[in-house]
């Protein structure tokens, strides 16, 4: 047995930070109880692309097409190997030869369309 007095420790209960300044009173939780929700139905995430989304691919793809012939302008904002913009020497701008997307105005519905088809056709 030990002598003198026996200290039991009770925990204390949780408290949340105040909302308020000056104001230290613990806010009460609510108890909600677990719900599972159904599963979100999949879909094909590129079927649901708007239309601005799927210029922005034809786009970028065209350019990338064009760039991997190893030459730099494409478009006219795009850069040249010594740093300066492209402007009226890319290939975008010269008639004839390769005609890349540059911008979205470019892209045609029937483009958007076709894009569609492929990607539901997968």
């Amino acid at each position: 047995m030990t002598d003198g007095p026996v200290i039991v420790m009770q925990p204390k209960p949780p408290t949340t930070p105040a909302s308020g300044v000056g104001d230290s009173a613990p806010v009460n939780k609510i108890n909600v109880p677990d719900k599972t929700l159904p599963p979100a139905p999949k879909r094909n995430v590129e079927a649901a692309l708007t239309a601005a989304a799927i210029a922005s691919i034809l786009i970028k793809t065209s350019r990338d097409q064009y760039h991997a012939t190893g030459k730099p302008c494409a478009c006219p904002d795009d850069v040249k190997r010594n740093g300066r913009a492209c402007g009226a020497r890319s290939a975008y701008s010269r008639p004839g030869g390769a005609a890349p997307i540059c911008y979205p105005h470019d892209v045609t519905t029937a483009m958007i369309d076709a894009y569609r088809q492929r990607v539901m056709s997968r």
